[in-house]
């Protein structure tokens, strides 16, 4: 596939959580059932470095958040993002942004099994962009040619710069400093 790349005013953790997708692993579960949505909460206790391992879960989608107290978020999505699940993300990703000393937030947002979101997920994520965004120094997102479009328009609409659009895993990690692609190589092994 050829590079689809552009730089815009970026959001990948507001429209992560908009999209949201699940997947969960390690130890320390804790299932919280709210509504129509679940969370699962995945906590490392061992390490000092992971501030969240965190999934999102509804019937249509979810989202896979990790987040470090280096200031790196990857954050994996699949199905449809739905208003309540989209909702509680972003006010766990608020708090978590502020447990992180550093101003530089790199995200990591793979949307390649994302197919869209609610209207309230939407304004959820435009809401999260309005209060925090400029903590987001660079979002490299990855996903299929009509989520990268609507989110080069979310992008430019919410006023977020830095936020490059791929459609390849490796070229999208080329983007993102130094130890964040050692540990995404890590992961996958």
């Amino acid at each position: 596939m050829s590079r689809a790349r552009t730089v815009v005013r970026g959001s990948g953790i507001a429209v992560a959580c908009a999209m949201v997708a699940a997947s969960a692993f390690l130890y320390n579960l804790r299932l919280v059932q709210g509504g129509r949505s679940t969370s699962l909460a995945l906590i490392f206790a061992s390490s000092s470095e992971v501030l969240a391992n965190k999934s999102y879960v509804s019937r249509a989608g979810g989202a896979h958040v990790i987040a470090w107290r280096s200031g790196r978020f990857d954050v994996d999505l699949h199905g449809w993002g739905t208003g309540p699940v989209v909702e509680n993300c972003f006010a766990d990703v608020v708090d978590v942004l502020a447990q992180i000393p550093s101003r530089s937030i790199f995200v990591y947002l793979d949307m390649r099994r994302g197919i869209g979101s609610s209207p309230r997920a939407v304004s959820a994520a435009f809401q999260f962009l309005r209060e925090n965004g400029h903590r987001l120094t660079r979002v490299a997102l990855i996903g299929p040619p009509p989520i990268v479009a609507f989110m080069k328009m979310v992008a430019r609409v919410a006023h977020q710069d830095s936020v490059s659009f791929f459609s390849d895993p490796a070229e999208a990690e080329s983007l993102l400093p130094a130890e964040m692609v050692r540990h995404r190589k890590k992961k996958r092994s």
